[in-house]
């Protein structure tokens, strides 16, 4: 009545003798209890069945399911829901379940899921399967983590074996944050590729937040140098709902590359979103039409005349161009950048489109004024990138312009009827010649001038003599404003200032000498034996005399004057000096006065160069000359040759023969030095005025060392073949110059000997003609005694020669043919070669190892076929020396089947041999049979060792008819197929048996 079952199986069985039977005997428990009976099993003639007890006890698994994050109790009895709200894609959130044993076993328990719609388990349970002993629990937790948007809706069931089922039904919902960005895709198009600092491209990336709560906005993207991502409005927390930020992102192209970039962002550290951005470098072509070179020219204008010129632009960047015009004109040009005078338009924010954008510039040349030949840049100035050349400006402005070396002269203290004199110096450097002519009465009484007027030509200067010859005792005479009116041009004005004395004693003659342009000072002692302080004005006469314009002497005390004598003309010859003198104006009206009488030297050398200098190179010394005065200067230039005397033609010390020099200038002098051979050169070179007769000097000294590698050479060939290349070689000396050649590489042959015309150039012819294949370096040497050594380099390649002309073989299989080869010693000695032959065939040929040859013959040898299979073969035959290199053969050969050979004649009784060679490359069975049993072989089967000939015996019997009359047969021997290619081959051989 409580529903248990018992059943036994099988129910009927037969137990053989001394074997057992596996009874099965099964208990289905109902209830809770303790149960014991009997099953009994009736056998066959046997009174009493046996008897077997059975005791069991039924029992049911006691579990319960709690959900521990709310505490609710999961029935088994219905479908239970599990919601895990809204989750984050990505994030992970968790359920966790407690699992308890409440009954007297242990407890065994396994999860499984339903699908859950996603392509990838986003649910997982842990531990998914486990026991649990009696009155003890377990935690299992189930997890999501969902990876894409939408809802969840799965199966969980937890089964206690032998227990209930307890059925989940999961439910959620998979959400990213309500985060806008304002695009997902950015392409910054074509841009310029950067240079120096050149401005970034900028574009704006506005992130907001339309969700409810705070999100995390995190830029996981690593800067490049051409595109960095500026999150500065990101540094700080999360980004609040309702609220945007900006992200700058910044592209600055390298190279003239496309550029394809990801910035990838993080939602609360979950959630990626890529924003894809793209552009492409390239440069910026911006070019220039309508003009000659890119040089606008204006041509020469006079003053007040207008020029104008156009010039087209067009862009052939890939991208639009915005730019400037700037023209910041040097400072030789001055005058250019007054207003007006050079004018462009438009000039500002000129904007060419890509491809195909062109703009019109009109320029506008209206000089003012004398302007010298000149030629400027005109500057693109785009935002950013440095200033590039775009087109010049040429032109110039004819005009008068007329200078004096000084606008004031001063003269110092003269006495009373006496007069000085002082050079004043009018230098035209204009372009046109004007007259002048000098008011000259405005310098009476005290002053006059030499000459009045006259008329200077472009280029020219004109020396005026002012001569200071004063009428009254007076210590400051002034006279302002004189003018020179010029043709053409405005007026000049001079300023005359000087001082007027008595006769007074000269105290002391000062005597000054010194080398040219080089100071000599002396000290004048003034004493104050007053009781006040004296502050004298030394009056100065004398062209290269200076010392400071005001002295203070205190009350009874001593001070030194010091006066420098620093002349620029020499006084050498007829015992000139230079003369001037000093005045001290004290302050009781007397005055000190002093003589100056100065002599001035040949100048010191300049500068002393030294220089070594390889031979046959070509050198180059810069020597700065310096112009002293205030007027431009003309310079002769003399080399004067100390050692040696005289240079021959072999060696040149020069420059170009006159070299102007601006005032108060230096200009560099390029002095050439030239030599073929070793040695010492010393020269003076000096730089003269041809009309003052002043000069200036330096020291110079070439030594000319061994020189290097004059060139070097490529030569190229195949061995055996050769290649030639000659060397030019310039003789400068008047007579012919013999020479010597040399070389250190064998295989490049020169000319021992060699001659090379006078004043001309001679060519030295070199042949390469290698023997093996390498490379090496040569030197090649000419010398002379002349010209010294003249070295060169010679980079050699030989490559590997082609192949010889084939030899032919035909040869039937069996037999063999030889072919005789030839090779050439080409080395000056006897060699040996080394004969190998290559290749898949290359047992089908057979050569000596080694052949001997004489120096610069030809040798002959034997090359032998013996081939082993029917058909065609190739091999190469390689004859090898150290010396004459590697020749290459191809051999090329026919094999046939074997021919019929024969008739053998043997004589009836008696036999003969037939000698038969295995030109195979092992040993071989070959099967000997004939086709008439009058004929026989005493081995039927014979063993033949490879490549190795061996004896056949055939014996005749006699004709069987008895009769006298020949008897033909025939002798085959058959290769098996396997050592054949599977083909048939015999060797067939014919008898012929007579009875005599």
């Amino acid at each position: 009545d409580t529903g248990e079952s018992v059943s036994v199986s099988p129910k009927t069985f037969t137990v053989l003798p001394k074997s057992r039977v596996p009874v099965k005997i099964k208990f289905k428990a109902k209830v809770e209890r303790e149960i014991s009976f009997n099953v009994l099993l009736n056998v066959l003639h046997k009174v009493q069945p046996l008897k077997m007890n059975v005791k069991a006890e039924g029992y049911k698994m006691d579990s319960q399911l709690f959900l521990e994050d709310s505490g609710e109790e999961i029935s088994h009895s219905r479908v239970n829901d599990v919601n895990f709200g809204e989750v984050e894609v990505n994030d992970k959130v968790i359920r966790s379940f407690s699992v308890l044993n409440a009954g007297k076993y242990v407890l065994e328990y396994m999860w499984t899921l339903s699908p859950a719609g996603w392509s990838e388990p986003v649910v997982e349970v842990e531990p998914k399967e486990g026991t649990i002993e009696p009155c003890d629990s377990a935690k299992c937790v189930v997890s999501w983590n969902p990876r894409q948007v939408g809802s969840l809706s799965a199966g969980l069931v937890l089964k206690v074996k032998n227990g209930p089922k307890y059925k989940m039904e999961l439910s959620g919902d998979a959400v990213k944050p309500s985060v806008k960005f304002s695009f997902k895709r950015y392409n910054f198009g074509y841009t310029f590729v950067a240079r120096n600092d050149a401005p970034v491209k900028e574009a704006t990336l506005v992130i907001t937040n339309n969700d409810s709560k705070t999100v995390s906005v995190d830029c996981v993207y690593e800067n490049e140098p051409h595109l960095k991502v500026v999150c500065g409005e990101l540094a700080g927390g999360g980004l609040e709902p309702g609220k945007s930020c900006n992200v700058r992102l910044q592209f600055c192209p390298l190279e003239c590359v496309k550029y394809c970039e990801t910035v990838r962002f993080l939602l609360n550290r979950l959630t990626s979103v890529d924003i894809a951005v793209g552009g492409h470098g390239c440069e910026m072509k911006v070019e220039v039409s309508g003009t000659k070179n890119n040089v606008v020219n204006f041509g020469a204008l006079r003053t007040g005349q207008v020029c104008k010129r156009r010039v087209h632009l067009s862009n052939h960047s890939l991208a639009p161009v915005t730019f400037n015009l700037s023209s910041m004109f040097s400072d030789a040009a001055p005058a250019l950048n007054e207003p007006g005078v050079i004018s462009m338009w438009p000039e500002k924010d000129i904007t060419l489109a890509a491809k195909t954008g062109c703009q019109d510039i009109e320029l506008k040349f209206h000089p003012k004024e004398r302007i010298a030949q000149f030629l400027e840049e005109v500057l693109m100035e785009v935002d950013g990138f440095p200033p590039s050349p775009l087109f010049a400006l040429t032109g110039c402005c004819q005009a008068t312009e007329v200078t004096l070396d000084a606008d004031t002269v001063p003269f110092g203290a003269v006495i009373l009827k006496c007069s000085s004199s002082r050079k004043l110096v009018m230098t035209n450097s204009g372009d046109i010649g004007a007259s002048f002519q000098w008011n000259a009465a405005k310098f009476a009484p005290d002053f006059s001038i030499e000459p009045t007027e006259g008329y200077i030509s472009p280029g020219m200067q004109i020396v005026f003599t002012v001569t200071f010859h004063p009428q009254t005792i007076n210590q400051e005479i002034v006279y302002e404003g004189l003018t020179c009116y010029v043709e053409h041009f405005r007026p000049l004005k001079l300023a005359l200032t000087g001082m007027c004395v008595g006769n007074a004693p000269v105290r002391e003659v000062l005597h000054f000498s010194t080398t040219v342009r080089h100071a000599d000072k002396k000290t004048i002692s003034i004493a104050n034996r007053s009781f006040a302080n004296w502050n004298l004005k030394p009056v100065i006469d004398g062209e290269f005399w200076s010392g400071v314009d005001s002295f203070a002497v205190e009350a009874g005390h001593t001070r030194n004057y010091e006066l420098t004598y620093r002349p620029l003309q020499m006084t050498v010859g007829d015992n000139k000096k230079h003369s001037g003198s000093l005045f001290f104006p004290m302050p009781d009206g007397s005055g000190l006065l002093y003589q100056l009488l100065g002599s001035a030297d040949h100048p010191k050398p300049a500068g002393q160069v030294i220089r070594e200098v390889p031979c046959k190179t070509h050198f180059t010394e810069i020597l700065p000359v310096t112009n002293w005065l205030q007027v431009a200067q003309r310079f002769k230039v003399l080399v004067d040759m100390t050692k040696p005397d005289k240079l021959d033609n072999s060696v040149t010390l020069k420059g170009l023969d006159y070299i102007d020099v601006p005032a108060m200038a230096t200009v560099d002098y390029k002095l050439n030095f030239f030599s073929y051979r070793e040695g010492n050169f010393s020269a003076k070179v000096v730089f003269m005025n041809e009309a003052t007769r002043e000069y200036l000097f330096f020291t110079v000294t070439m030594k000319s060392v061994a020189g290097g590698v004059l060139e070097t050479l490529d030569l190229s060939c195949a061995v055996r073949s050769s290649c030639k290349h000659t060397l030019t070689i310039t003789n400068p000396l008047p007579t012919l110059v013999n020479v010597t050649v040399t070389s250190n590489v064998p295989e490049l042959l020169v000319p021992s000997a060699a001659s090379l015309p006078p004043e001309s150039q001679g060519g030295i012819t070199l042949e390469y003609a290698p023997l093996k294949e390498g490379e090496c370096t040569a030197r090649v040497q000419v010398a002379c005694s002349e010209l010294g050594v003249f070295l060169y380099e010679a980079r050699l390649k030989a490559v590997a020669a082609g192949s010889e002309r084939p030899l032919y073989f035909t040869a039937t299989l069996g037999a063999s043919h030889a072919v005789q080869a030839r090779v050439t010693n080409l080395y000056k000695l006897k060699t040996d070669f080394t004969c190998t032959i290559v290749g898949d065939d290359n047992h089908d040929f057979s050569v000596e190892k080694t052949v001997s040859a004489a120096a610069a013959a030809e040798v002959v040898f034997d090359v032998t076929y013996e081939p082993c299979r029917v058909g065609e073969h190739r091999a190469m035959l390689e004859a090898a020396s150290p010396t004459a290199g590697l020749f290459r053969i191809p051999l090329l050969a026919t094999c046939a089947p074997p021919k019929p050979q024969g008739p053998y004649l043997i004589k009836a009784g008696s036999s003969t041999n037939i000698l038969f060679k295995n030109v195979f490359n092992q040993p071989i069975n070959f099967t000997v049979t004939c086709d008439h049993k009058c004929f026989s072989v005493k081995n039927p089967t014979d063993n033949i060792r490879a490549k190795k000939s061996h004896n056949i015996s055939v014996t005749y019997d006699g004709n069987p008819d008895g009769s006298k009359n020949p008897k033909m047969g025939k002798l085959t021997i058959l290769c098996p197929k396997q050592f054949s290619n599977g083909e048939n081959i015999s060797w067939v051989y014919f008898l012929k048996g007579i009875t005599p």
